[in-house]
């Protein structure tokens, strides 16, 4: 059996894994958004489905793309926290 060596590094995969987790605080944070207000509801489960399509849409292999992606969710966690009373 021969085995093809992974086009994945470690830090690839250190930063895949920072982009899931992002991304599952954000899909938290928009959850409890959604339980706690009704008139939300449906934009933030909307937001919370189409961030975590886009998450499955991702090209794992690039990292301008993966560190983007994290980015930009970090900033929308950081703005719900923000504007939390």
């Amino acid at each position: 059996m021969t085995f093809e060596p992974s086009e994945w590094r470690a830090s690839d995969a250190v930063t895949y894994e920072l982009a899931h987790d992002a991304l599952n605080t954000l899909t938290s944070l928009l959850l409890a958004q959604a339980a706690s207000d009704q008139a939300r509801r449906s934009d933030a489960v909307a937001e919370a489905a189409n961030t975590r399509q886009e998450f499955l849409a991702l090209d794992g292999f690039d990292r301008d793309t993966l560190d983007a992606f994290v980015a930009r969710v970090r900033a929308r966690i950081d703005e719900i926290r923000t504007a939390a009373p």
